[in-house]
């Protein structure tokens, strides 16, 4: 007989009903005859109960799967609507605006402000600034104060953009620019695993920036050229603006850096505004002041937030000091400068002189040389002629000896054909040694030569060369 049988999708044990009570169970079934019961011991109920679920987990599967196309469009649909209504709630929040997107690659924005800070205090309360970039205009510098909201201006330009290609509501009116590529290099990416200080990192980020900026890109750069010597960062910075100026990229720039405020202050297709900064309360207004650069008032905000007073008197006099030896300094550097730039000119005198007299001793040498060249032509012309006269003196003296004739006459010819070599033989006098003073040219090296020592015992001269 079947061990096992199966009830109501349920695996059951069939037992007669005399022996009902021997085993522990829920009864699913009976036989015709009544004798026979089916039932589910209690130890398989959650086995049973497991099988019960995948069959229907099965089938839901398969009848999901029959229609998959349709619901995976129904859920997008759905998911996008969500989105849409999520930013819209979001929105009303803090009360955003649906945005405008130009086609290129300019943007004019009113009362920007940032959609967190919205959020956090309320639409309200926060400071909002008119900002714009595009056509002749290129590159916006911002300078002043810490705590003054330079990088929350980045930050909510950026934000905004994205935000707006996305159609999501933005705290702020106007129209934004389309910008294939958004880059930003904002905060401290230093890493102590990765060996990246706060310097490096800054460079890291920047040549990935450098790497694929053009003219249809949005740049944002915070504190660029920070967290290293302030002459070279500013160098630094100076250099990547001009470069990303080049390309014709909309970029922003914020700076503590003078250098970097000149070089706004220097190019119409850069503007130059700082934050606002309220003396009497020694707070920033986070207001944008166009055509002038920010201060930093690092002392002023070091007071403000509770630094120790002593503490901040004595950074104030030390300033104070800094800028009597900047100064003294400058004053020093300047005639340093000038001392640098007599000596360079000097220097380039010397020099001067020097080729002068290379090419006089240079001219000298040639025409000493055509001169030997000359007195060795006539001295062998000369020699040429003596010997001939000679050789001639010679047959006619040998001619009279053979004849008998006047042998006096022809022995006191041969001695007169013999003088002039007998000269010839003497020891030459040598040419005088130089003088101490006198100047030459060495020729070993071709270089002009002074003398300037002379041993006649030994023959020898001292020269320097020049």
């Amino acid at each position: 007989d079947q061990v096992i049988a199966l009830r109501g999708e349920r695996y059951v044990l069939p037992l007669k009903a005399t022996h009902k009570g021997r085993l522990r169970g829920i009864i699913h079934d009976r036989s015709a005859s009544g004798e026979t019961l089916f039932i589910e011991p209690l130890t398989a109920v959650d086995l049973n109960n497991r099988l019960v679920q995948e069959r229907i987990r099965r089938r839901l599967t398969a009848a999901i799967g029959a229609v998959a196309a349709s619901v995976a469009t129904s859920l997008g649909l759905m998911g996008r609507l969500d989105a849409v209504r999520a930013g819209l709630v979001l929105g009303q929040r803090f009360a955003g605006r649906l945005p405008s997107v130009a086609a290129d690659a300019r943007f004019a924005l009113r009362q920007l402000r940032h959609p967190l800070l919205c959020l956090q205090h309320g639409a309200d309360a926060v400071v909002g600034n008119d900002i714009g970039l595009g056509g002749e205009v290129r590159q916006l510098l911002i300078s002043g104060p810490n705590t003054g909201g330079k990088t929350a201006l980045l930050k909510a330009l950026g934000l905004s953009h994205l935000l707006a290609y996305l159609g999501l509501p933005v705290a702020a009116d106007g129209v934004f620019g389309y910008f294939p590529q958004i880059f930003t290099v904002i905060g401290d990416a230093q890493d102590i695993v990765a060996d990246l200080s706060t310097f490096s990192s800054q460079l890291l980020r920047l040549q990935g920036v450098l790497a694929s900026a053009d003219a249809q890109s949005l740049i944002l750069l915070d504190e660029m050229g920070s967290g290293t010597d302030p002459r070279e960062g500013g160098a630094l910075a100076q250099a990547v603006a001009v470069e990303l100026l080049r390309r014709g990229a909309c970029s922003l720039i914020t700076s503590h850096l003078e250098v970097m405020k000149r070089y706004a202050l220097g190019r119409p297709a850069v503007l130059l505004a700082g934050m606002a900064f309220d003396p009497e309360r020694l707070a920033p207004t986070y207001r944008l002041q166009w055509g002038v650069g920010g201060a930093s008032h690092g002392l002023a905000i070091a007071r403000r937030v509770g630094l120790p007073a002593s503490i901040v008197d004595a950074a104030e006099g030390l300033l104070a000091d800094d800028r009597d030896d900047w100064e003294r300094w400058e004053t020093q550097r300047e005639g340093l400068l000038e001392a640098a730039q007599r000596a360079a000119a000097e220097a380039e005198e010397a020099r001067a002189a020097a080729q002068a007299l290379e090419l006089r001793l240079t001219r000298e040498l040639e025409t000493l040389r055509q001169e030997r060249a000359a007195a060795a032509e006539a001295a062998r012309a000369q020699w040429e002629k003596a010997l001939a006269d000679g050789r001639r003196q010679i047959r006619e003296s040998i001619a009279a000896l053979k004849s008998g004739r006047d042998t006096q006459a022809a022995w006191d010819a041969l001695a007169a054909a013999d003088r002039p070599f007998q000269e010839s033989s003497a020891v030459p006098t040598p040419p005088p040694l130089p003088q101490p003073g006198d100047t030459g040219l060495f020729l070993p090296l071709r270089q002009a030569a002074q003398v300037l020592a002379v041993d006649g015992a030994q023959g020898r001269i001292q020269i320097a060369l020049r």
